[in-house]
């Protein structure tokens, strides 16, 4: 049996985006900004908001980079967007 694997694309700013806010609350544990969390989250995927929030977690806990999320999203069918250019 064949299997599809659902490729989700989303753009490499949104999760920079989702990394930097959980690197602020776990650095500062500031509770106001647990819904910027969420909302950010929803842009790299709306029907699973906790993936990229999860993954920057643990990458941030564990010393990673944001290649090493970046990574680990690509595990999970997601793949970045090709970067925007400086004119648009």
């Amino acid at each position: 049996m064949k299997s599809i694997r659902k490729i989700t694309k989303y753009r490499i700013k949104d999760l920079k985006e989702v990394y930097r806010i959980e690197r602020k609350y776990w650095s500062t544990g500031d509770v106001d900004v647990l819904p910027a969390i969420s909302n950010a989250s929803k842009k790299i995927d709306p029907m699973n908001t906790n993936i990229a929030s999860d993954l920057a977690k643990i990458t941030y806990f564990r010393g990673g980079t944001f290649q090493t999320l970046v990574d680990a999203l690509k595990l999970f069918g997601y793949e970045p967007e090709e970067e925007e250019t400086a004119n648009e």
